[in-house]
Parts: C-alpha cells; sequence; structure tokens
C-alpha cells in the first residue's frame, strides 16, 4: 500500500470511475455513466477537475427528481394525519387556547412506540425535501438544509394544530418534538449520506446483467424485511421484559411448537415464512457473490441474526422455527437460481406458436395465482349472504380511504399494507411475463390495457368477497393497495427484464501502468466487514455495561450518580448511561475526525458549521437524558420547571441553557487535540467566540433567569463571583486531558511526553481550580459542609475530611479521563483492527491502525 500510494501521489491525476473509501483509500467501481465521463477525459475532452464537476452536476440534476416523490410524500403525512376527516368547526381562538394548554404525556414502552413513529413519519419528509431543494455550493447546501428544517418543523407544528379541528386525533407535545426531531435527523441524513443515496440512484438505473441488478436488489430486499422485522420499535434490554415475554410466549425454542393447530393456518405460516428467505438466496447466487452452499449458510445466519435482533423488540415473537423455515428457503431460492444461472442472459428466437402457448400459460399461472389470493383473503370462508347484512358491509366502500387502517395499531397498518401489495405483485409479473413479444405499439398498449383492467378485476372480486365475510373488514383503501401491489409487479418486471438481458457495453479503461488501483470493493465484503465491526462494538458495549453496572452499584459512588440508574430497567439506564456519555463525549472527535484527516499541514481553516453541529449535539443529549434518566433526578441538575402549560418545554430551555457551553467546550478541545495530531492551524476564535456566547448564555438562563438552586448554592456568591470562571478552565482541563491521551499514540515524541505528563498533574491542578471554583461552606441539612464534600461523599450523613477529599477527588478525576479516552470510537476501531491482523492471515480490509497519520515533520 505505500508503494501504491507513492507511485499514485508522483504522477499526474487522471481521473478514475472509481470513489475513494474515506479509511482505507480503497477503490470502489462506479457507474457506467461515470466510466463513460471518465473514457471522455481520458481522450483530452475534459480535465479531472471538470469531469469532477460534470458528476457534481448531474447528482444536482438528479436531485432535482426527488420534487414528485417529496410532493407526494407530503401529500400523504398530511392526509394520514388528518384521517379519518371528522372535521369539526371550532372558533379559532379557542383552537388557539386549546393548543397552549396541550400537555406532555408520560408515555409507556407502548405509547413510545408511537412516538417512535412520529418521528419516523417526518424523516422521509425532510430527507427529500431537503435533496430537492440541493444545490452545488456549499451557501446553497446550507440553505437548502435550513429551509427543509423549517418547512418541516413548522409543518409539524401546524398539522398538530390543526388535528384540534379533527377529533378523535391526538394532540399532545409528544408529537410535536417527535416530528421536531424527525425534521433533524432527516436533514442530517440528507447531509451526511445525500450524494450516497444519489449514487445509488444513478448505479441502480444504469444496472445491467443478471449479477448487477441480483446484488443492487439484495441488499434493498434485506434492508426492508430487517425494517419490517425491527418493528414497531418498542425496544428494551431489560431481562425483567425478556422474562415477561418468556412468561407470555414470545420466546420460542422448540422447532414448530407455536405453530397454528388449522391445518391451512399451519400451511399458510409455514409457506409464509419459507417465502420470504427464498428471495435471499436466490439474489446471493445470481449476483455471483456466493455459491450455493455459501449462499445457504449466508441466508441462515442473516435469519439467525435477525431473530437475536427481535428478542428485544418487546411485541414480536423470538420462535427458532424461523431459522429452520429460513434454511428451507434458502435450499429453494439456491436451486431455483441454480437452474436460472445455466440458462443463457440472450433470448434465443421462439419457434412458431411458442408465443401463443406462452400466452396460455400465462393465463393458466394467473388463474391459479388469482385462486391462491382467494383462498389468502377469504379465509375462514364463513360466507353470509344475507341482503341485509351484504348492503350494510357494501356501505363500507364510502368510507374515508384509511379510515379502518387508522382504527388499528401502526404495526397492524404496515402489515396490511406490506401484505397487500406484495401478495398482488406475482400478479402483475405473471402477466407481463406472458405478454408475446415483438407486439406492435398499438397491440402492446392494448395488452397492458388489458392487464391493468385484469389486476384491478381480480382486486375488486376479493374485496367484494369480503363482504359477505363478518370477520373481514372490505375497504375502497385495500382495493388501492391491491391494484399498486400487482402494477409494481407488472412495471417492475419490464424494467428488470430490460435490465438483464439488454447488457450496456462499455469500452475499457486504459491507465497507465504505474498507476496499479487496488482491488476494488464488493459491496458484500463491505457489509460483511461493518458488520463484523458492529459486532465487536456492540460486545465491547455489553462488556462495559456490566463493567458500569457493579461499579455504579458500590456504595462508594456518589448517592447522586447512583440514583441516575436506581430503580427499573437497570440496565437499559446503564445502557443509556454508556451512550448519553459517547454523545457527549465521543461525537465532536468522531465528527472532526474525517474532516480535519484531508486537510494540508498549515491550512487555517475549521471543519464545518460549528454552531449547527453543538445545536444539534444538544438537542440529542436532552433526548437521550430525558428517556434515560429519572424525571427527579433531571430536576435536581436544571430545577423543577413552573411553567404550568409548557413544562416541557421550560424543562428543555433549561437543560439547553446549562448543557450548549458544556457541548461548545467539548468540541473546543475535540478541535485543540486534533489540530495537533495533524498540525492543521483553526481559527479558534470562532470557537472561542461561540464558548462565550454560551457561557454567558448559561449565566443568565441557569443562575439570573431560572435560579437553580441546585446548582448555584454550590457556586460562590450563589454564581455572581468571577470565581465561577475556575469551574469551566477545570471542566477544559478534564476534557482535554481525556481526548490527548485516547490519541496520544499518534503525537510526535515531545508532545506525546507532554501529553502523558499533563493527566498526572492534572489532578492537583484541578483540585485546585475547582476549591477556587466552588463554594467553600454551605449550611444544609443542619450541617456545614464544602460543595467539594457535597459532591464526591457516598452519602449526606458522612462527609469526608479534607485528606480523605483529596484523595476522593484524584481517584474520580482520573477515573473521568481514562473513562473519556474509553468513549473515542477511533481507539476502539484501532484495536479491532490490530486484533484482526494478528488473529487471520488476511489483512483487515477498513485498517484503522494507523489513524490518524502522524503530523509531517517540519
Amino acid at each position: 500500500m505505500p508503494g501504491t500510494t507513492a507511485r499514485i501521489l508522483s504522477t499526474p491525476r487522471l481521473p478514475r470511475p472509481e470513489e475513494q473509501c474515506g479509511y482505507c483509500k480503497r477503490y470502489i467501481p462506479a457507474s457506467p455513466a461515470l466510466s463513460v465521463k471518465t473514457s471522455m477525459v481520458s481522450t483530452g475532452v475534459h480535465t479531472a477537475s471538470n469531469a469532477r464537476s460534470d458528476n457534481h452536476y448531474s447528482k444536482v440534476m438528479l436531485a432535482r427528481w426527488l420534487y414528485l416523490p417529496a410532493c407526494l410524500y407530503l401529500v400523504f403525512v398530511v392526509y394520514g394525519s388528518l384521517v379519518p376527516l371528522n372535521f369539526t368547526p371550532l372558533p379559532l381562538a379557542e383552537a388557539i387556547d386549546r393548543f397552549r394548554q396541550i400537555r406532555f404525556l408520560n408515555l409507556g414502552i407502548g405509547s413510545r412506540a408511537d412516538w417512535v413513529a412520529n418521528g419516523l413519519l417526518m424523516i422521509p419528509l425532510a430527507f427529500l425535501v431537503c435533496g430537492s431543494m440541493w444545490g452545488k455550493s456549499r451557501g446553497a447546501k446550507l440553505v437548502a438544509a435550513l429551509v427543509a428544517l423549517i418547512f418541516c418543523a413548522t409543518l409539524g407544528i401546524f398539522i398538530e394544530f390543526v388535528q384540534i379541528f379533527f377529533p378523535p386525533r391526538t394532540v399532545s407535545q409528544n408529537d410535536v418534538f417527535a416530528q421536531t426531531l424527525g425534521s433533524v435527523i432527516g436533514v442530517l441524513l440528507w447531509w451526511r449520506t445525500g450524494s450516497l443515496y444519489l449514487s445509488y440512484i444513478e448505479r441502480f438505473s444504469a444496472a445491467s446483467g443478471t449479477r448487477s441488478v441480483a446484488e443492487k436488489a439484495l441488499w434493498g430486499y434485506l434492508a426492508l424485511v430487517y425494517g419490517y422485522s425491527l418493528l414497531p420499535l418498542d425496544l428494551t434490554i431489560s431481562p425483567v421484559e425478556v422474562y415477561h415475554k418468556w412468561e407470555e410466549g414470545k420466546v420460542v425454542l422448540i422447532p414448530f411448537s407455536a405453530l397454528p393447530d388449522a391445518p391451512i393456518e399451519f400451511i399458510y405460516e409455514l409457506l409464509t415464512d419459507i417465502v420470504v428467505w427464498v428471495p435471499v438466496s436466490l439474489l446471493l447466487v445470481l449476483s455471483a457473490r456466493k455459491t450455493v452452499a455459501g449462499a445457504i449458510l449466508w441466508t441462515v445466519a442473516v435469519a439467525a441474526l435477525l431473530e437475536c435482533l427481535q428478542l428485544f423488540v418487546f411485541s414480536r415473537v423470538t420462535d427458532i422455527t424461523d431459522i429452520f423455515t429460513a434454511l428451507l428457503g434458502a435450499v429453494a431460492g439456491a436451486v431455483i437460481a441454480r437452474r436460472f444461472s445455466q440458462g443463457s442472459d440472450t433470448p434465443a428466437m421462439p419457434a412458431p406458436g411458442a408465443q401463443w402457448q406462452k400466452v396460455a400459460l400465462g393465463a393458466l399461472l394467473f388463474s391459479v395465482w388469482a385462486a391462491i389470493l382467494m383462498l389468502v383473503f377469504w379465509y375462514p370462508y364463513d360466507f353470509n349472504f344475507d341482503g341485509s347484512f351484504l348492503r350494510q358491509r357494501v356501505g363500507r366502500f364510502a368510507e374515508v380511504p384509511f379510515r379502518s387502517y387508522y382504527m388499528g395499531t401502526e404495526f397492524r397498518a404496515i402489515t396490511e399494507l406490506i401484505r397487500r401489495i406484495f401478495f398482488f405483485m406475482p400478479l402483475g409479473a405473471i402477466l407481463f411475463l406472458a405478454r408475446p413479444a415483438q407486439l406492435p405499439h398499438f397491440l402492446s398498449r392494448a395488452y397492458t390495457a388489458c392487464a391493468v383492467l385484469a389486476m384491478l378485476c381480480v382486486a375488486v372480486v376479493i374485496e367484494l368477497g369480503q363482504t359477505a365475510i363478518a370477520e373481514k373488514f372490505p375497504s375502497n383503501t385495500d382495493v388501492v393497495l391491491q391494484f399498486i401491489g400487482g402494477a409494481l409487479g407488472f412495471f417492475g418486471a419490464g424494467f428488470v427484464q430490460s435490465r438483464v438481458l439488454n447488457k450496456s457495453v462499455t469500452a475499457p479503461q486504459t491507465e497507465p501502468a504505474s498507476i496499479e488501483p487496488p482491488a476494488p470493493l464488493s459491496t458484500q465484503s463491505v457489509v460483511v466487514w461493518n458488520l463484523a465491526t458492529a459486532l465487536f462494538l456492540l460486545f465491547t458495549l455489553l462488556v462495559a455495561s456490566g463493567v458500569a453496572s457493579a461499579l455504579l452499584g458500590s456504595q462508594a459512588i456518589p448517592y447522586n450518580i447512583r440514583e441516575l440508574v436506581a430503580g427499573d430497567y437497570r440496565w437499559i439506564r446503564v445502557l443509556g448511561l454508556i451512550f448519553t456519555a459517547y454523545w457527549v463525549f465521543g461525537l465532536p472527535m468522531t465528527v472532526l475526525l474525517p474532516r480535519l484527516r484531508h486537510l494540508k499541514p498549515g491550512n487555517i481553516n475549521f471543519p464545518g458549521p460549528v454552531v449547527g453541529f453543538i445545536t444539534v449535539h444538544s438537542l440529542v443529549t436532552w433526548v437521550l437524558v430525558w428517556l434515560v434518566f429519572p424525571l427527579e433526578s433531571i430536576h435536581d441538575i436544571v430545577g423543577a420547571p413552573v411553567w404550568e402549560s409548557f413544562r416541557f418545554i421550560e424543562l428543555t430551555l433549561r437543560f439547553l441553557g446549562l448543557f450548549l457551553f458544556i457541548s461548545t467546550l467539548t468540541w473546543l478541545a475535540s478541535a485543540l487535540v486534533l489540530s495537533q495530531v495533524y498540525a492543521v492551524r483553526l481559527r479558534k476564535a470562532v470557537l472561542i467566540t461561540t464558548l462565550i456566547a454560551a457561557l454567558l448564555l448559561a449565566y443568565f438562563v441557569v443562575i439570573r433567569w431560572a435560579g437553580t438552586d441546585n446548582i448555584i448554592e454550590l457556586l460562590p456568591g450563589r454564581g455572581r463571583s468571577w470565581a465561577v470562571l475556575f469551574v469551566p478552565a477545570y471542566l477544559m482541563l478534564l476534557v482535554y486531558c481525556g481526548l490527548s491521551l485516547s490519541f496520544v499514540r499518534y503525537f510526535g515524541s515531545r508532545k506525546r511526553w507532554m501529553h502523558l505528563l499533563l493527566p498526572l498533574v492534572s489532578a492537583p491542578l484541578g483540585y485546585w481550580l475547582l476549591n477556587q471554583g466552588l463554594e467553600q461552606f454551605i449550611l444544609k441539612y443542619g450541617k456545614v459542609f464544602s460543595a467539594m464534600q457535597f459532591l464526591l461523599s457516598a452519602n449526606r450523613d458522612n462527609y469526608l475530611e479534607p485528606g480523605q477529599l483529596f484523595m476522593r477527588f484524584c481517584v474520580a478525576h482520573y477515573a473521568l479521563i481514562f473513562a473519556i479516552s474509553l468513549l473515542q470510537l477511533q481507539l476502539w476501531l484501532s484495536l479491532w483492527s490490530q486484533f484482526v491482523r494478528r488473529t487471520s492471515s488476511t489483512s483487515p480490509l477498513f485498517d484503522y491502525t494507523n489513524q490518524p497519520p502522524k503530523p509531517p515533520r517540519r
């Protein structure tokens, strides 16, 4: 690798159709469209910079096509939020008064799934809106992100207000907050992954040949299976909740013991569980990524992993039977793929009369599948043809679309939607494959019209048959969904056939002999590596949670820290505490690291919109704190709210007023450490100015306006003394020592010794800073003690003596430095790369060991 890199850097760079991976500098093949552009460059038509500009311009133009899906999804969001459209007139003043008085609901585990659904509803809209306005310049991107965020957040508030006029819709502050958070996440997702999303669309649209199409379809299908199987996202890792699942029969360890007793239901459950996994092994074999045996084993492993994940979804059933059905489905899919791959991709000339045999076979298959659909959707076949009953049931077709879906849960609605669409997709595919080849244009149009009419007739007949079954709920919504499924199958089969049979031929790419890029990365190898890395990080997280749970149970820990994880769901609170700590102290380094890596030594620059980073960092931290920690502990820190109607909003503002300063301090410390690692001079004035502004905001919110007793009573003069500045000085020292210790191996020899010595001397220095910045005499609980004694003593009855206090402070100080250094993701990725290198004959796919690089000598 070093020799290859040196040759690449020493040779004038020609544009390539590959995209570089940011970690290992390997190359990922680009789309045929990019290959064509590259060939034009190699002939002298464009320069390298023009090629990159044209590629970016094509993505910007491709993003403009997102206007249509954004508008369609906007209609879906607004309509779905107002169903069942029971409009009730209200005076505007009364509606505004009701909206002001909406409450913040205390949600249980089931209701929190609804809260998550509200947030997920807004993420695609913000993603699409931001992408549809995406520009070429950085300023245009910032404007697009800001406009999308404001539009989606305002839309969420407007929808909640309008729902007051449409009972029985529920209006709460929870929904407003969830939709606003979803808007932020959607914009951030586009900012970080929008380019990858557009590249995937471009490559998928240009895919040709069986292998390419199968590979693109495989990952999309797996994402759909996993996404649905983890709904409704009522996640839990509490042993108590898992035990309740076991008692309720939701954890089945005996194969085939939980299948229904009725023969038809037994066959239906078994076949559907098998069919779900047929496409996985089929696509694996067709994409030539796995052999038949490898595809079967890989499919079973994916199914087993899914069952393990479902163990932590409270409302889902973990059944070992699904692993055996996945094995059967994998075998069936691999056999079908092997038979299919033995044929030729080039269609042969049909024999005389073969066209009509194809049409007859298609008509037979269409009739058989239509009969299967009737058997599925008309079960249990207890028809009632009474006239009055039928007239009453037919009236359901006049109801508002999607009303029946609203009356149930979100999970039931998604299940029915997927069930209706996927069952009708084979019907449309059969009709397309039965179409005679080389039809005249007008006959081809006539065949398409007849196929559409046939699919619509089957959908209507099935719903009319359900009107005679009391247990069924016929509706016009089901007719529309079933017709959409058939249309997707019809036109999707046409798309796949055109891509598989019409291979595009591109000219071979020529490059100078001195440039030898490494072997391209396959999508499967990248996914497997990322999965292995994720499992390693998950194992590390579980070990860390066990250690943290044991430590937090010790009586030597101050009681105000033990209260954070006390009570029910201790494991959830411990995991939440670890993730919150990573988000606070580890995220800034994770975000800044890839940005600073590409800056040249000596550049004066600051990476990214710092104010936006800090704001999002603080908002998500508040969400984590609110979800994980007891409300009483939050009140102990920021005080109890006094606004009657908007208690949650006041609590949010109190927390943000305090934490924005801590967030800014953490980002400043991260930037200082990385600037020394990469020998980059940053515009520290931006961060320092932001730090001063956040400090002033914290002073006014926490001390002057809110008057948080639990904080200001620990400060000299109740916070109105210049001595309080020693506290942020200590916090800066603490965070900087922890971050620099994690990256100490990347410093030069001189700086390395300095950054090893700094944490050692930081304990006495920090003790002096806190003694100067905290109150020395507090009269409370009938005793006189110092703020340091209050913070470090194990309980309120026995306060530490000065000598013991210094020793306790040193232990706590060094423990915090060590914890902050362990919260850096780069440290664990480096350890993972070293482990793979030492235990495997192959090198790691993404080698994190030598990152970040050592700064050049000056």
